[in-house]
């Protein structure tokens, strides 16, 4: 590789064959580089006249909105295969960052792209994904790749394989229909919403669209009083009840442990309502150091000792 200046008219930003991140440029890196400028050349690759951009899609974004006219870049030979531009585009990156399912997926389909063979990628690639080096992931990372409007929904909430392999499992039009449901939700309402419906399809052999026909659930979907985040809550809790009972009990009897802690309001816990993650958060507002020591007095009080132990009780049943 060799370092030069180019003009940033020069390289063609238009150009996307090498960028599977999707992170866009914000207004703080903008600004960043609006005060210092480009200091981290971004590797490129001659074409014809002018160059394409193959790390750096985000800074070259930002040089573009702050005006700048000048870029450091590295450039790579054009006889450089697309395979071996890639790679050195993702390993420029992997060191630096945690990929979301969706840049992974994306990361993927490049390989794939660019000539490298499916066993080699489940051998390598998915490793170094942390991913299961298995057939199935690639497949569902394929499909993933293909699918604008999930990767949009796995990309922002940063979706686990496991709710992608489920969504999957619906129908496009389907898909549709559940995109439309868990948008603007949290992960886990989402992660609860995508799989309690995929267990009431297999167990009630009926398509999605005659399940949001049933009652217990067209009576959520109507009501013109409930925000998108209240209609989520609901459906996720309807959706618990019929899916795992056992599951609702024990949420029920967390729920109620938690209010018998009877905590001043600078206090708040919180929990993963799916139960996958066995931990309590609790969340402090304090304004000074007096305050810390008031509300971990608090805390250990031993009034409150015994439903502590039950609180945590209950999170460990989940776990046996």
């Amino acid at each position: 590789m060799k370092f030069k200046k180019v003009e940033l008219s020069e390289i063609n930003l238009q150009e996307q064959t090498f960028r599977y991140t999707l992170k866009p440029a914000d207004d703080r890196l903008v600004f960043s580089v609006r005060g210092a400028g480009i200091i981290e050349p971004v590797v490129v690759k001659r074409t014809g006249k002018g160059y394409i951009p193959v790390t750096g899609f985000r800074r070259l974004e930002a040089a573009e909105k702050a005006r700048l006219s000048l870029m450091p870049v590295l450039e790579l030979e054009e006889s450089t295969s697309r395979l071996e531009t890639f790679k050195i585009g993702f390993f420029d990156n992997y060191g630096w960052r945690v990929f979301t399912l969706a840049e992974k997926s994306l990361a993927v389909k490049k390989f794939l792209e660019f000539g490298m063979e499916k066993a080699e990628i489940i051998r390598k690639v998915l490793v170094w994904l942390e991913l299961p080096p298995t057939g199935r992931t690639l497949e569902i990372l394929t499909q993933l790749a293909e699918e604008k409007s999930l990767l949009e929904a796995v990309q922002e909430k940063n979706w686990r394989l496991s709710t992608v392999e489920r969504f999957l499992e619906f129908s496009r039009e389907e898909r549709s229909l559940i995109i439309n449901l868990v948008s603007g939700l949290s992960l886990n309402r989402q992660t609860e919403i995508v799989e309690g419906f995929c267990i009431l399809k297999k167990r009630w052999g009926k398509p999605l669209g005659e399940i949001l026909k049933e009652a217990e659930f067209q009576e959520i979907l109507v009501q013109k009083n409930l925000d998108k985040i209240q209609a989520g809550e609901k459906l996720a809790e309807r959706l618990r009840a019929k899916t795992s009972p056992l599951v609702t009990g024990l949420l029920r009897q967390i729920d109620g442990e938690i209010m018998e802690l009877n905590l001043p309001p600078q206090v708040v816990i919180d929990y993963d309502r799916t139960l996958e993650d066995h931990h309590l958060t609790v969340k402090l507002k304090l304004t000074s150091v007096d305050d810390l020591r008031n509300i971990l007095k608090e805390l250990s009080y031993p009034d409150r000792e015994n439903h502590w132990q039950r609180l945590f009780a209950s999170l460990h049943n989940v776990e046996e």
